[in-house]
């Protein structure tokens, strides 16, 4: 889980380690890349499970899944069909496990559900599902601009990023509003105790669209932030501190605004990127294996890099970053580090955007492993290669059953009442395919019997391709298609 981290081990060999003793190049070399799950939705937040080896995952489209790491095995949790999705970047966001999660199965998540709001709402897991959604904080929400990260730190206080909604010049600097913040909260959504307005969740204010969020050596706060044309920005998170939008954007290095950051004590960024990366999800690497110890590794949307940033030993000095694996993956929306020090990233190729490029299979979790270290995970690179019965679920919303090694094999499609809505053979190599013409849009249960054994089985979503209109639905009396 993203938690604060005070790390002696990591502290001490922050002067060392951080520094850059490798070029990009052998850095690379070291790591073996491994695809763990495919034919995702624009996935947006991992967030490691205390068990060391699940990963829950958001898509944007609703879904809410996790992913065992060490087989690859993913398994729909919960698909919030109130989700509001937008070709541009809005729908469902970010995520985040109570830091007593084994014991209540709390479930934060934020999400989009109409075209101008969003909420965080808390959900409870139990037996495999999300149950009892509590809502605890609305926003103002648009086409993108929305954030968002959620974090916890040692104290019991959940941190959390919101962008100003395209409300560039109402909400950022107003501390009435909660958009363009970064709030402390409690476990309810209320303000945290001691916060610097009492009953105020706002924490510090004057940010645009932040996307990454994690805890580095000590404790300390960092934030990844787009800005429009120029200035992407790196920060570092100070109590009740100005970040400058919309008045300042990036260094204050000119006397105009200089003599604006003086007035509002805006906190300069500790990094600006130019031309503009896009910088998303964040992680603090700290086990001894990963060659990347004490760096900080920000997604990158636009340049489809992994940046590694740099800190010195006292954070009093320069700041520096390079790329890592450029162009490899596309665009890179959140970075991990798992227990075993490999690292696992979430590709963002299907998103409408100019320029990018499309990959078979897209949208994929992908782990950077070094195949020198022993590791409990190394399973998954032949989960997707051996024979297998498959239910996956394909970029344009449909579902797709195969399977390559029963003679007589059938596929029966329920829905979470139990009503079937399809049930046929599924010959050896065919593909059995789960139109949303055929069904309302949903959750399923899809698996594929040898007789009467179960070989596979999988809860998918039915996902909406039109716009949502509300129908009455009924199982349909013809036989489905291949």
């Amino acid at each position: 889980m993203k938690y604060a981290v005070v790390a002696l081990l990591a502290l001490l060999a922050l002067s060392s380690t951080a520094q850059f003793t490798r070029t990009p190049a052998q850095i690379e070399d070291m790591f073996t890349a491994e695809v763990v799950a495919y034919d995702l939705r624009v996935p947006w937040d991992l967030e490691l499970a205390p068990d060391g080896h699940t990963v829950w995952m958001t898509e944007r489209d609703g879904s809410i899944s996790t992913v065992d790491v060490r087989t690859g095995k993913r398994t729909l949790v919960h698909w919030e069909e109130e989700t509001y999705e937008t070709q541009e970047n809005s729908g469902m966001h970010s995520l985040a496990l109570h830091p007593n999660f084994d014991q209540n199965g709390w479930v934060y998540v934020h999400y989009c559900y109409a075209k101008y709001d969003s909420k965080l709402v808390r959900y409870t897991y139990r037996g495999g599902a999300l149950e009892n959604r509590e809502e605890l904080r609305k926003f103002k929400a648009n086409t993108s601009h929305n954030g968002s990260r959620l974090v916890w730190d040692d104290e019991g206080a959940l941190f959390m990023t919101i962008g100003d909604a395209y409300t560039r010049d109402e909400f950022p600097q107003d501390t009435t509003h909660v958009n363009g913040k970064v709030l402390r909260m409690d476990e309810n959504g209320g303000a945290f105790p001691g916060n610097p307005i009492p009953d105020n969740p706002v924490w510090t204010i004057g940010h645009r669209n932040p996307q990454g969020m994690c805890f580095g050596p000590g404790g300390q706060l960092y934030i990844s932030e787009h800005g429009p044309d120029t200035d992407d920005e790196f920060n570092v998170v100070e109590r009740f501190r100005n970040y400058g939008w919309p008045l300042v954007l990036g260094a204050c290095d000119t006397p105009e605004k200089q003599h604006i950051c003086d007035s509002l004590n805006v906190r300069e960024p500790l990094l600006v990127w130019n031309p503009t990366m896009a910088v998303a999800g964040m992680s603090y690497c700290q086990h001894p294996d990963n060659p990347l110890r004490g760096n900080i590794l920000v997604g990158t949307l636009k340049s489809q890099t992994l940046l590694q940033v740099n800190p010195n030993a006292n954070y009093g000095g320069e700041w520096q970053s390079r790329p890592l694996f450029a162009k490899q993956f596309g665009r890179l929306r959140d970075v991990i580090e798992l227990p075993d020090g490999s690292l696992l990233l979430c590709t963002s190729n299907m998103e409408i955007v100019a320029g990018t490029a499309k990959r078979p299979n897209d949208d994929k979790l992908i782990r950077l492993y070094r195949p020198d270290v022993q590791s409990a995970y190394r399973s998954a690179e032949t989960w997707t290669q051996a024979p297998f019965a498959a239910i996956q679920q394909e970029p344009d919303g449909r579902v797709r059953a195969k399977q390559y090694f029963a003679d007589k094999a059938t596929v029966l499609v329920q829905d979470l009442s139990g009503q079937v809505w399809a049930e046929q053979a599924l010959p050896n190599g065919e593909a059995f395919r789960l139109e949303n013409t055929e069904a309302p849009q949903g959750v399923y249960v899809v698996q594929i019997l040898d007789g009467q054994e179960v070989i596979s089985v999988e809860k998918v979503v039915l996902r909406r391709t039109s716009p949502r209109v509300p129908q009455k639905h009924s199982p349909p009396q013809h036989s489905w298609a291949h």
